[in-house]
């Protein structure tokens, strides 16, 4: 008898492109890069970037080839202009794996800023499936 996986937690996945922190993604079967503003499989809060050829030697490790994504919850997520976000405002996913007020694809709700000069937002998720 099959046994059944938890929902709980965050998802890991290879990254197919580079992938700054705080940014919605999307998941091919390479793995995930960012997202457009035609939808996203859920949000990252690291940066990755896939696995690169290194020389002889060299002990720098760069960045993580896994990253875990975020599906639920409440996430900073980088915003085209947080300055506009306020708490309760529907934000809908925008290039570059950002957040907008406006748009199709609705993905959470802000519940608040993050503060600072990083264009932040405390959003909750609500990523629609498809």
């Amino acid at each position: 008898m099959p046994n059944p996986t938890q929902g709980t937690g965050s998802i890991s996945f290879p990254a197919a492109a580079a992938v700054e922190k705080f940014r919605l993604v999307s998941l091919s079967e390479e793995g995930v890069q960012h997202a457009d503003a035609s939808g996203a499989y859920g949000v990252v809060t690291e940066a990755a970037a896939p696995e690169s050829e290194r020389a002889d030697n060299f002990l720098a490790h760069g960045l993580p080839k896994i990253v875990a994504v975020h599906r639920y919850g409440v996430v900073p997520i980088e915003a085209d202009d947080a300055s506009s976000l306020t708490p309760g405002t529907v934000v809908a996913a925008a290039a570059d794996g950002k957040v907008s007020a406006s748009g199709e694809v609705k993905v959470g709700t802000v519940v608040g800023p993050k503060g600072g000069a990083d264009n932040l937002v405390n959003v909750d998720l609500r990523i629609p499936l498809g």
